[in-house]
C-alpha cells in the first residue's frame, strides 16, 4: 500500500514545478545543473533496479519521475538562456543509456560503474540547488508543493526499501535521496520569511 502511494504521488511529481515556471515565465532560483544530475540519477537508479530484479513496487516511481524531469529540464532551459536543441540531444542520450542499461545491453562492468557514479550524481542533484538557495537566501521559483511531496515520497520509499530490499547499495541510495529531500524542505522553512518580505517590498 505504501509503495502504491509513492507511485500515485509520482504521477503528480514535478508537474506543479513545471506549471509554476510556465506561469511565472521564469526559472529564477532553479539550478539546471542539479536537474541534469537528477535526471541522470533517476535513470541509472531505474536501470540498475531492473537489472538487479528488485520488486517493481519498490521502484515503479522512478521511470515516471525520470520522464517528468526530462520535461522539466527542457522547460527550465527555455528560461535560463541555454540552447534547447542541446538539452533535447542530452535528454535523448541519457534516455538511450538508461534503456540500454535496463535491457541488459551494457556490460556488467559498465552497469556497476554507472551505479557507483550515481552516488556522486545523487549529491550533485541536491548540493548545487541547496548551495544556490543558501547563497541567495531564497528558494526562487522552486515549488514548495513538489519539495514536500518529494520528502513524503522519499520517506515512504526509505521505509519500504529498508524493510524489503537487502541490496546495501540500493539502501544507501535511498538514504541519500531522503537526505537531499529533507534538506530542501528545511530551506523552504528557513527562507520563507525572507521571501515574504522580498515580495512585500
Amino acid at each position: 500500500i505504501l509503495s502504491f502511494g509513492v507511485v500515485l504521488g509520482a504521477l503528480v511529481g514535478k508537474v506543479p514545478q513545471i506549471l509554476r515556471i510556465l506561469r511565472a515565465q521564469s526559472a529564477e532560483g532553479v539550478s539546471l545543473a542539479s536537474l541534469w544530475m537528477e535526471v541522470s540519477f533517476l535513470g541509472i537508479q531505474f536501470g540498475y533496479n531492473v537489472i538487479a530484479r528488485t520488486p517493481l513496487a519498490n521502484f515503479a516511481e522512478l521511470p515516471i519521475l525520470f520522464v517528468q524531469n526530462l520535461v522539466l529540464v527542457c522547460v527550465v532551459t527555455l528560461y535560463v538562456g541555454a540552447r534547447l536543441v542541446s538539452s533535447l540531444l542530452g535528454c535523448c542520450a541519457i534516455t538511450a543509456v538508461v534503456v540500454a542499461m535496463a535491457l541488459g545491453m551494457l556490460p556488467p562492468e559498465a552497469t556497476n560503474a554507472l551505479f557507483g557514479a550515481s552516488v556522486i550524481l545523487g549529491l550533485g542533484a541536491g548540493l548545487p540547488q541547496l548551495w544556490r538557495n543558501w547563497r541567495s537566501q531564497s528558494t526562487g521559483e522552486l515549488s514548495p508543493t513538489v519539495a514536500l511531496m518529494g520528502l513524503s515520497g522519499s520517506t515512504t520509499r526509505l521505509f519500504t526499501t529498508l524493510s524489503e530490499v537487502d541490496n546495501v547499495a540500493i539502501r544507501g541510495q535511498s538514504v541519500l535521496s531522503w537526505s537531499m529531500a529533507a534538506a530542501l524542505v528545511v530551506q523552504f522553512a528557513l527562507y520563507r520569511h525572507a521571501q515574504d518580505k522580498s515580495k512585500r517590498q
